[in-house]
């Protein structure tokens, strides 16, 4: 391991004091329901921000002092060492935790904020030196002999908590921003779905109909071996679809598809009663459900499964395993609007999930651009040993601007991971690797990579090379420029 200059390698258990938790006797009724926050692992694996204010369950005083749970600091760092190791959290006011924890006290040498970060980069270490036979445990000895880089100047560790804290704030941002986006997706589908809300040039009223007078019905079979291949291919095109949630549903592939596109499909077992909307030919197994319109002319199918998931509850068999069989569904009631109006509003509660989607996806390209960063800054190869906001004042609020997080900064990040990631002495970038592999991954994230353009090497962005990414990775050393002969 390199070790930056004034930077040092530091056992954990000389940065920080380690202490224990507890529960109190279960039994004692007194030790219980007071008003001492008691941690448990969940309380950390369902915790959305970095600081934790507030558990599930509370111990008295009493509680606390009859066991061996510890009244901890605020700053604490609050690390699972048993079930869900490695999953952390900083205690946001005082408070104690039970015994599946270790938790961290720091010392005047580091920032307790740095530490947090660190720690998540051993979560695979804590993993490998934890023992047990019934579930595994991490010792207080093996973390506190864990050894972490520290910058010897806690300025630089402050800069680096900064620009981590600061994408830790947009992610957290964005994260809220979709939930409420979701919640008004939900409130509207229940409204439009239901016409307690009709769309500007819509009025009349709704037809009731059922499933059965607007579909065929089938519930499939197994599956047909011979057609069967597990990857799409030039023969095998058409997907086959089972009871699964995960990834659509998708089996596999087949060469004869047995239903017609514009179709849905309605989980039988499992998870049931959940419709898909599937628009090309496909195949379907193991008891899934198949809804095939019988006419073009009066429903859409779109709108049908946005109703299906929203405003329908399937009757369920009450005996043997859960099922979703054809005689239960075929008689469901459809309140239904005029097609052009299903059509409407299928556009809308499809408009609001692309919108929600390109959140998701812009969250999943930020944790990417964090993990990165903290595998660079934690370790010395990108130093900030300046880190300075400047506040800009706006109509409506002061905007905190980070110069150490432009966009150019990021660009350089990204650029760097992957340089690291793919480059070597023997195979260096080139001027196209640097454009390309940006290229690739803006469009494995989002499918779409703005800027660029189709010039020379081939998906081209002249700011990557002038502007952002390349020089300022140069300029401040992150990755350096070599000739050949």
């Amino acid at each position: 391991m390199v070790v930056p200059e004034n930077w040092s390698l530091q056992e954990i258990g000389h940065l920080a004091d380690i202490f224990n938790g507890g529960t109190p006797n279960t039994n004692n009724l007194s030790f219980w329901n007071g008003t001492v926050l008691w941690v448990t692992p969940s309380d950390i694996t369902e915790q959305k921000t970095k600081y934790l204010i507030s558990t599930e369950r509370k111990i008295s005083h009493d509680g606390m002092k009859n066991s061996s749970a510890v009244l901890l600091p605020e700053g604490t760092n609050l690390l699972c060492t048993r079930a869900t190791i490695g999953a952390i959290s900083i205690a946001g006011t005082e408070l104690t935790t039970n015994q599946g924890f270790k938790n961290l006290v720091c010392n005047k040498l580091v920032n307790n904020e740095f530490l947090y970060y660190a720690l998540q980069m051993l979560k695979n270490e804590m993993i490998a030196k934890a023992i047990g036979t019934t579930f595994l445990e991490l010792s207080k000895n093996a973390l506190s002999k864990l050894t972490v880089l520290v910058p010897n100047d806690t300025k630089e560790q402050n800069s680096i908590v900064a620009v981590l804290s600061d994408i830790d704030c947009l992610i957290m941002s964005l994260e809220g921003l979709i939930a409420k986006k979701k919640a008004i997706k939900q409130g509207a589908m229940q409204t439009l779905l239901t016409g307690k809300k009709r769309l500007p040039g819509f009025s009349g009223e709704w037809e009731l109909s059922n499933i059965c007078s607007e579909f065929d019905l089938f519930a499939c079979g197994d599956l047909i071996k011979e057609h069967f291949s597990p990857s799409q291919t030039h023969k095998h095109k058409y997907p086959i679809y089972a009871n699964a949630l995960q990834n659509g549903g998708l089996y596999g592939f087949t060469s004869v598809p047995r239903y017609k596109g514009d179709s849905i499909t309605v989980t039988g077992r499992g998870d049931i009663g959940v419709a898909m909307y599937r628009e090309t030919d496909f195949d379907a197994i193991v008891r899934l459900l198949v809804l095939v319109p019988k006419t073009i002319n009066n429903v859409n199918s779109q709108f049908v499964t946005d109703l299906l998931n929203t405003c329908i509850e399937f009757p369920q068999e009450s005996t043997g395993v859960p099922q979703l069989t054809v005689p239960q569904i075929k008689n469901v009631e459809l309140r239904l609007p005029p097609k052009p109006e299903q059509i409407a509003i299928t556009e809308v509660i499809f408009n609001m999930a692309v919108e929600i989607e390109h959140l998701e996806k812009k969250v999943t390209k930020y944790r990417l651009v964090k993990q990165g960063m903290m595998q660079e800054l934690l370790t010395g190869r990108i130093r900030l040993l300046k880190y300075e906001p400047v506040i800009i004042h706006t109509e409506k609020t002061a905007k905190k601007i980070l110069p150490g997080f432009s966009e150019g900064f990021k660009a350089a990040v990204i650029l760097t991971v992957l340089v690291n990631a793919f480059g070597t002495v023997e195979y260096p970038f080139t001027a196209f690797d640097c454009q390309k592999f940006p290229y690739l991954l803006h469009r494995h994230l989002e499918g779409i990579a703005k800027g660029y353009t189709e010039c020379a090497a081939g998906p081209y962005n002249p700011d990557l090379k002038y502007k952002t990414a390349r020089p300022i990775a140069l300029k401040k050393g992150y990755i350096r420029e070599c000739t050949g002969k």
